[in-house]
């Protein structure tokens, strides 16, 4: 242990020096109160504990102790040396901040047991900061293993969505995948005409004509549709890529758009109804966790509206209280009052297991509680049920001045 002494009388310093040094403790020596403080407050002076002197030149013992206490970085363990003796005194000096108190002159074998004592505080309070530092590394390690797994699960959910729309991706590529089977063929009839115009040097001009005229429809044709089948698949492959979560500026309307697209096939029976506000300001938001959402909630109205005759899904956005609100509403059969109470829990569903895991809902709650927003459900009027997000909007290009990639 090394031990401060800040003693302005050379008698009790001399008494206080050998003891100590004869006790085994490493022993640094000052008359002065204000360099007794700096000498404490120098975390490079590794000092343990400290006999202070309560009337010094420079600064009191008290004084020392109490702007001691102010450095909460490290702990020191003080013992206040005074010749008071009352007890308002004494209080005085340990309500400062002083650990205990000796009265001079005083008894060699009763200071140093005390000293023993600070030294068991000293060696307790390092063991407490130890398992206070391995608590802290254990919750850090715990959060970011529990941040992996929600991670985990909403791409397990993503999944599972993407098997629910999996009939209407094949449906999606069978329009096009006719749409190029059809020209193909026209272009093998074009084809046929030219070879046979080649092989008997007989060429008709009227046939050839039209061939010139339709040649390069058919090719664009048949561009138009390898593009559209590039597109759908690569909605679908960025909706199923796992990346980790990558918050930037965008704008809802956008991922609207987008989800809607991933779900074409899913809603080809119903109206598709768009209130899209225009120019809306932009949310801080991982875009593809927010498709996921939008996705789920559009499934989610498709099932609710399956088998029922001229029904449609309305999404709307719009801006209110600083935030951009996202309401999907269907007129389906609605929630009753059990599902409105278990919603948002894991696991819960009112569908058979072919067609959902019942995770959807809570995996989008946490989606957007991780955003800082809200989502709410309510039954519609006269029917159908309503869903309403709610994201604050980013205001970091207002404040700053320019785009901000890390929100």
């Amino acid at each position: 242990m090394k031990c401060l002494i800040a003693e302005d009388d050379p008698v009790y310093m001399r008494v206080l020096s050998e003891s100590l040094c004869k006790w085994s403790y490493q022993t640094v020596c000052v008359q002065d109160g204000q360099l007794a403080l700096e000498t404490l407050s120098d975390p490079d002076a590794g000092i343990d504990m400290a006999l202070l002197d309560w009337m010094m030149p420079g600064m009191k013992g008290p004084e020392i102790c109490s702007r001691l206490r102010e450095n909460k970085a490290q702990y020191v363990y003080v013992v206040l040396l005074s010749c008071k003796k009352n007890v308002s005194e004494i209080a005085q000096g340990l309500d400062a901040g002083a650990d205990d108190y000796v009265t001079k002159p005083f008894d060699l074998c009763e200071l140093r047991s005390r000293l023993r004592a600070g030294s068991r505080v000293i060696d307790y309070e390092r063991s407490l900061a130890a398992k206070n530092m391995e608590l802290e590394q254990f919750a850090s390690r715990m959060e970011a293993l529990a941040q992996e797994r929600a991670m985990q699960l909403v791409h397990a959910e993503r999944i599972a969505t993407l098997g629910l729309l999996a009939p209407s991706l094949a449906h999606e590529i069978t329009n096009p995948t006719a749409f190029i089977a059809g020209n193909q063929q026209t272009l093998e009839m074009y084809w046929n005409e030219i070879s046979h115009a080649i092989e008997t040097g007989l060429a008709d001009a009227a046939k050839l004509g039209m061939i010139k005229e339709g040649f390069p429809a058919a090719l664009e044709g048949i561009s138009n549709g390898v593009q559209r089948i590039n597109s759908i698949v690569d909605g679908f492959r960025r909706f199923a890529r796992r990346d980790k979560e990558l918050r930037r500026p965008c704008n809802m309307n956008d991922c609207v758009r987008q989800s809607l697209n991933l779900c074409r096939g899913r809603l080809k029976k119903f109206t598709i109804r768009q209130d899209l506000q225009e120019s809306l300001p932009p949310v801080c938001a991982d875009a593809q966790q927010i498709q996921q959402v939008l996705v789920n909630l559009f499934t989610n109205a498709a099932d609710a509206m399956e088998g029922m005759e001229s029904t449609s899904v309305t999404v709307s956005t719009c801006v209110s209280d600083a935030h951009v609100v996202v309401t999907v509403r269907d007129e389906g059969r609605g929630i009753n009052e059990e599902a409105l109470q278990n919603l948002w829990k894991p696991f819960f569903t009112s569908k058979p297991p072919e067609h959902g895991t019942g995770l959807g809902l809570f995996v989008s709650k946490g989606i957007i509680d991780r955003h800082g927003g809200t989502v709410a459900a309510a039954n519609a009027s006269p029917r159908g049920a309503c869903f309403t997000i709610r994201l604050p909007i980013h205001e970091g290009e207002k404040a700053h001045g320019r785009s901000h990639p890390d929100c």
